[in-house]
């Protein structure tokens, strides 16, 4: 009896064997009593997904979708050769699919729960489909943050701040640039077992320094260094950037540069920190997008440093975060040891406000004046009033040029 060379199509797809048992299970999975589960208990909206028949091909359960956007699916599945709850990132672009499985490969160079880094387990593939698996994390920050109804204490901030450094200098001793550090992309573990634990996720975008290229321009624009949008050369220094950005809107429950577009966005820049160093000007390739040569100063809106010692220290590290020159930006390892990271009492914490985990936590309007003025620092100004700011210098032949203004704010 001749039998055919060709793999099977679970080998094919997965190089693994599925047993009697396994092939059972996912008949009765598909059948709506795997596990004593009925199929209504299932997202309803498996029923029509496509993807659906190659998860459970490959040896998963599918439990529901987490997350559907450009990228692709994540789904929450059951891994039948482990018995483990797992995320499945299901992809169609194959070439960005091979670009973070490269990225994720490296990491494995690292100790990733140590370092507060997702942890990637292993890649199948199917002809028009590239599927990862990954731990299964809880919830994103932006969930839990959006469900507070109250600012977010310094204690917490803190460490917050604090594992996402750590995950920056592992990432920076492997020469790996994340590119897309924000909320969305910083998960807890177990919120309730353990509060506040969070890992570093989503490596599409992530690439090695050398891979840095002069005048591309990412990140999203709330995120984006000066040095992408001016042109200059680049490192590690753009994640830094993005992690202040993240740090003080976590602060303020807004993003910290206000703008509609770029071209908003520098402004506020400018008028918090000042025009940027000449030599970094001439140096840039956009420059003139956003600066005249015989432009005047634009007034600034310096950080506030009044308030109590946490207050102070966490301005202190804000300002080391967000310096405009990424060659004098903080580094992780350095930031690691600056004393807001390694306070063990926040007095801002304890003024009036409601209680929680045991601790008395400021209102937003009971702070005090000093965190009110930081607040206002800190905010600079509302997307309408940077615009019409923006306006009105144009009108007076000033700081930015409005003709790029027009032509950015009609493209975003």
């Amino acid at each position: 009896m001749l039998t055919s060379l060709a793999p099977s199509p679970t080998e094919r797809v997965t190089g693994l064997q599925l047993d009697f048992f396994t092939i059972l299970t996912i008949w009765a999975f598909c059948s709506g009593t795997a596990w004593g589960q009925s199929a209504v208990e299932m997202d309803s909206s498996l029923s029509e997904d496509p993807l659906v028949p190659l998860l459970e091909l490959s040896g998963y359960l599918v439990q529901k979708t987490l997350e559907r956007g450009a990228f692709g699916v994540v789904y929450q599945c059951t891994a039948l050769d482990t018995n483990k709850t797992v995320a499945v990132k299901a992809l169609s672009h194959k070439e960005n699919a091979k670009e973070e499985i490269s990225a994720l490969e490296q990491l494995k160079k690292l100790d990733l729960d140590k370092n507060n880094l997702v942890r990637f387990n292993r890649h199948f593939e199917f002809p028009n489909n590239i599927f990862l698996e990954f731990e299964k994390l809880d919830m994103e920050l932006l969930e839990l943050v959006q469900s507070f109804n109250r600012p977010m204490p310094l204690s917490e901030i803190q460490m917050i701040t604090q594992q996402m450094l750590v995950a920056l200098n592992a990432l920076k001793s492997i020469k790996m640039v994340h590119r897309d550090i924000k909320i969305d992309n910083i998960m807890l573990v177990n919120h309730q077992l353990h509060p506040f634990k969070v890992k570093l996720i989503d490596f599409g975008l992530a690439c090695h320094v050398s891979e840095l290229n002069r005048g591309d321009i990412f990140y999203n624009l709330e995120g984006r260094a000066p040095e992408i949008s001016l042109g200059l050369p680049l490192n590690e220094a753009v994640d830094m950037w993005a992690l202040g950005c993240l740090v003080a809107s976590m602060y303020i429950a807004k993003f910290i540069y206000s703008g509609a577009c770029e071209l908003g966005k520098m402004g506020a820049i400018v008028q918090l920190h000042g025009q940027p160093d000449e030599q970094l000007l001439n140096t840039g390739m956009y420059t003139k997008r956003y600066f005249h040569r015989e432009s005047p100063s634009i007034a600034m809106t310096r950080l506030g440093t009044a308030g109590n010692e946490d207050t102070r220290a966490f301005v202190d590290l804000l300002k080391r975060m967000l310096q405009v020159d990424p060659g004098k930006r903080i580094a992780p390892s350095e930031a690691l040891r600056h004393p807001f990271i390694t306070m063990k009492y926040f007095p801002s914490d304890f003024s009036s406000g409601p209680s929680y985990h045991g601790k008395t936590v400021a209102s937003q309007n009971d702070r005090p004046p000093s965190l009110g003025t930081l607040q206002e620092d800190l905010a600079l100004c509302m997307n309408d009033e940077l615009t019409a700011a923006s306006e009105r210098t144009t009108e007076n032949n000033s700081h930015i040029s409005g003709q790029f203004g027009r032509q950015r704010r009609n493209s975003a």
